[in-house]
């Protein structure tokens, strides 16, 4: 069982994202990161979050009910890097 991360940025591209869910089997985690500028602030997150689930319906379908969001902002000390290896993540698609 692998554990994926799909790492976007803004703004989302449903081609793009479809294609990095893809290929993870049955028993894997997924879980997506969208990657803001380090000013961002809480409305802004929760706007990308939301954005980030609306396009995974359309792209995955009803696979996106289970797929986490995670909304990561690049600062020094903490950015994906980070986020991936908080979550367990074995694999990293950017």
């Amino acid at each position: 069982m692998d554990r994926l991360l799909v790492v976007i940025q803004r703004p989302i591209d449903l081609a793009t994202l479809r294609e990095r869910c893809s290929g993870a089997g049955p028993r894997d985690a997924v879980a997506v990161c969208v990657v803001l500028p380090g000013t961002d602030g809480i409305a802004e997150v929760v706007r990308a979050q939301r954005e980030v689930t609306a396009a995974l319906r359309a792209a995955v379908g009803a696979r996106a009910e289970a797929i986490a969001v995670f909304v990561a902002s690049e600062r020094p000390g903490y950015g994906v890097d980070e986020c991936a290896r908080d979550w367990g993540a074995t694999l990293v698609r950017r």
